[in-house]
């Protein structure tokens, strides 16, 4: 072997350990369209209520902000963002629910492009082994999941003998109930666990997942500052509740991604004959962060009893109202359907369902505790509603 080429091998050998970041352009027709400064943007947008304080936020001019906005908009067919008149905050500017949609995509995209670069990175650049072997073996299975299973570590729990004892490299996408449904549709997860009874049904109807089966449930709980400004605390009907805080115009911030939780307090809402104003922010975020928005915001949310109690620790938070049935959260498994998809790992993704309402892990979900409380309550024996399995 030449010198040089023993030095050349030792060098790649010894390559230190790198990582990535992934910078993509969303094209059309060869022209840029959407890209993470689109997102940055649309996100200040909603979080102030203004695409002034958006861009100086970016420490951007706002004709740059509204040039890439419009730009954005003549290539999608859509309006993204529109002026706010009046109202207490003295007008501003607001997302369209096209705009709303265009965030919740483009956030998801960027999250499962950055994990796809890093996994890449650490393949080859990286300490870990790649895990070829294990893909081209048909062990290894996409789980879309809602974030407060991952947030409260209860899925780790869970999954961790799947991968022990059964050999299966369980991919997690930890995404919103709706967007974890969509990821099935499009044949992108082999299973989902979600917690969105009416959205679950129409995918089932529709014959994008099958064989539906119940996992756990727990509790919807609404939380807000110590001194309950729109003062919900003890209240008995979560209805109640929200119609004093639109009364009053508390800061509420909504999870606004689709994910059950969001659907649920937007089926509270509609109930309550509640139209949401100015007071309502829309975070398009994952349960953890919505809750720490939430306690910067000096305002209230609904959330899931056990991510609550996740990190309790950290906000000053309280729960204000829980309990009744418009309050229970139940979750469900599904695989993605094989006959629409004929890629899904639909044995991987039963043996998983099977796994998941199987008395062991029911156990382990019952014997879960997060700041000495249960999380979530085993579910496996009650029947699903609907349709349990098409083709």
């Amino acid at each position: 072997m030449l010198q040089g080429e023993a030095v050349r091998r030792r060098t790649v050998h010894s390559l230190p350990s790198l990582q990535a970041k992934a910078v993509t352009w969303l094209t059309r027709a060869g022209r840029p369209v959407l890209g993470e400064r689109h997102l940055a943007i649309l996100e200040a947008v909603c979080d102030s209520g203004s695409l002034n304080a958006a861009a100086k936020h970016l420490h951007m001019s706002y004709r740059d902000a509204w040039g890439k906005i419009r730009q954005a908009e003549a290539a999608l067919g859509v309006e993204l963002i529109a002026a706010r008149v009046g109202g207490a905050r003295g007008g501003g500017t607001r997302l369209t629910a096209q705009g709303e949609e265009v965030l919740c995509r483009l956030r998801a995209f960027h999250r499962e492009e950055q994990q796809a670069v890093m996994h890449c990175a650490a393949t080859y650049f990286g300490e870990r082994p790649a895990r070829a072997t294990v893909r081209h073996s048909g062990e290894h299975l996409v789980l879309a999941t809602t974030t407060s299973v991952v947030d409260t570590g209860l899925l780790g729990t869970l999954l961790a003998p799947v991968t022990r004892r059964m050999g299966i490299d369980v991919e997690v996408l930890a995404v919103g109930s709706g967007a974890a449904l969509h990821l099935a549709r499009a044949g992108r997860a082999d299973v989902v666990l979600v917690h969105a009874p009416p959205a679950e049904e129409r995918a089932l109807q529709a014959g994008d997942t099958v064989n539906r089966r119940p996992v756990m449930t727990n509790e919807f709980v609404l939380v807000g500052p110590p001194d309950d400004p729109a003062q919900v605390r003890g209240v008995d009907a979560v209805r109640a509740a929200f119609r004093r805080i639109a009364a009053v115009q508390a800061p509420f911030l909504s999870r606004g991604d689709e994910s059950g939780t969001h659907q649920r307090e937007r089926a509270l809402f509609d109930a309550a004959g509640i139209t949401p104003g100015a007071w309502y922010r829309r975070g398009h975020c994952g349960m953890a962060e919505s809750l720490r928005r939430t306690d910067s915001l000096h305002g209230y949310t609904l959330t899931d009893r056990g991510t609550f109690a996740a990190l309790a620790d950290e906000l000053s938070l309280e729960v204000l109202c829980g309990g009744g049935p418009e309050l229970r959260n139940p979750y469900s498994v599904s695989a993605t359907n094989p006959y629409r998809h004929a890629g899904a790992n639909y044995l991987a993704a039963m043996t998983l369902v099977g796994w998941l309402t199987s008395p062991a892990a029911q156990e382990l979900i019952a014997a879960y505790r997060v700041a000495g409380r249960p999380v979530a309550q085993p579910a496996a024996a009650e029947r699903p509603a609907g349709r349990t399995s098409t083709r």
